[in-house]
């Protein structure tokens, strides 16, 4: 027998699909333009550089050079900051100077660099121009986070109401750091929510089947997360474990019974 969270009204997809694509544009394009200094400068040279360096790097020399750590192409001189990223774009678009112009290679190696990968692969068949591909992966990784948050809120109305959808998602589009962080290709922000969703319907989950596939995939984007950097694991574990109580059966052996 299907649980109750597995019986969807179909009549409300076009409705969520209208408001993905809204929630895409605004986190894609910055439509209300928070601190763009912020958003624009301190996130993309101390983040996102170091995802493109991995690109131009595999793209001159190979998906595996420099042992596919993320990092920054850059000459002996360079000192960091916004014009080593601007210049990481020139390399990306022009990954012949990584030779031409002897560029060294600074690695990242302090984690596994899981997404510098992952971009390297979609690099490596993707048909676009190169000038076109850095706002096409942005605008991936801004589909992936609303994706993931439509997700939850939907979770949400299903069970408490258009109110619930509503107070969830608007904050969200409104507020500056989600969309500051949500269509970059470091952070993957995405990825940090799918957890929460996944816990959500383990929560209710009664068929024993189905709740050790969704804890098994829960654990699997943890250690995805965890291979895209260590920054905010804790609030990721958090924000799943919050889903898990956000069942509406009384229960007082829910996480036994969930385990």
């Amino acid at each position: 027998m299907p649980s109750k969270l597995a019986i969807k009204n179909h009549g409300t997809a076009p409705l969520l699909l209208i408001v993905l694509a809204l929630l895409t544009i605004i986190f894609w394009g910055n439509v209300f333009r928070f601190s763009p200094g912020l958003i624009d400068r301190t996130y993309d040279t101390t983040s996102d550089g170091m995802v493109i360096g991995r690109l131009v790097r595999s793209a001159a020399d190979g998906f595996t050079s420099g042992n596919a750590d993320l990092g920054v192409n850059a000459n002996p001189n360079d000192v960091g900051g916004f014009g080593l990223f601007q210049d990481q774009i020139k390399y990306f678009e022009h990954p012949e100077l990584v030779d031409s112009l002897h560029l060294q290679w600074w690695p990242y190696a302090s984690q596994f660099g899981l997404h510098g990968m992952a971009f390297s692969a979609i690099d490596l068949i993707n048909p676009l121009p190169r000038p076109w591909r850095l706002p096409f992966y942005h605008l991936l990784a801004a589909l992936f986070c609303a994706g993931a948050l439509v997700w939850i809120a939907e979770i949400l109305r299903r069970r408490f109401g258009w109110g619930a959808f509503c107070g969830f998602l608007i904050p969200l589009a409104l507020e500056p750091m989600v969309t500051a962080l949500a269509p970059s290709i470091y952070w993957v922000a995405g990825i940090w929510f799918v957890p929460m969703a996944i816990a959500m319907l383990l929560a209710d989950e009664e068929n024993p089947g189905r709740r050790y596939r969704l804890i098994a995939a829960a654990c699997a984007f943890f250690l995805a997360k965890c291979l895209c950097g260590y920054e905010f694991i804790p609030t990721v574990i958090l924000a799943a474990a919050v889903g898990c109580l956000l069942g509406v059966k009384e229960s007082p052996d829910r996480l036994s019974r969930m385990l």
